[in-house]
């Protein structure tokens, strides 16, 4: 009776440490298949951020390239007066301080200052 008790020991213990393997494998194979999934989500993430550099470099350039020319467009619009086809020039001249300031040397002190009031509200405020 005794050797089949120990048979009995044996065979249970046998089974438990066939259990434990099979969950130690099967806990070891989730492992190594989430350890994979990383892996592959590290890869697509590093591709997307190496597009997304590259991406953002060719912005950067065109940028670069775009405000040049608008520089270049703005110069040449204001000192030299060229336009798109379509748009017409406008060139405003402002009026000729030399003028303004004999006339203030004819007038009187009082009078000069009442000129420089007016034009000063001209400026801020429009004609009126």
């Amino acid at each position: 009776m005794r050797q089949k008790q120990s048979r009995l020991s044996a065979f249970i213990g046998l089974v438990i440490l066939l259990i434990i393997i099979f969950l130690f494998g099967l806990a070891l194979f989730k492992a190594i298949k989430w350890q994979r999934a990383l892996l592959e989500n590290k890869k697509s993430l590093s591709d997307k951020l190496n597009a997304l550099k590259a991406e953002s470099e060719q912005l950067k350039q065109q940028l670069t390239l775009n405000s040049q020319e608008a520089i270049i467009e703005e110069e040449l619009r204001l000192n030299i007066g060229m336009s798109k086809p379509g748009e017409k020039v406008v060139i405003l001249v402002p009026p000729k301080k030399i003028e303004a300031n004999s006339n203030n040397e004819k007038q009187g002190l009082f009078a000069s200052f009442l000129t420089q009031i007016k034009n000063l509200w001209q400026n801020l405020f429009g004609k009126k």
